[in-house]
């Protein structure tokens, strides 16, 4: 690989990790108190979470 093709290669990785941590509006706290967080285990001990209505 060339150095311009590394270069470029950088770039697209660096503008594609910058981007994916971009975030909208910050929820109100009225929206908060609609959603609970779940914590799951699996049986080979990883845990996930996800965010519920809390209506479920």
């Amino acid at each position: 690989m060339t150095p311009a093709r590394h270069i470029v290669l950088f770039l697209c990785v660096l503008l594609v990790s910058c981007s994916a941590t971009r975030y909208g509006a910050a929820p109100t706290s009225e929206e908060l108190t609609r959603y609970v967080l779940v914590l799951e285990e699996s049986p080979g001990g990883q845990v996930t979470e996800h965010w519920r209505h809390a209506e479920e």
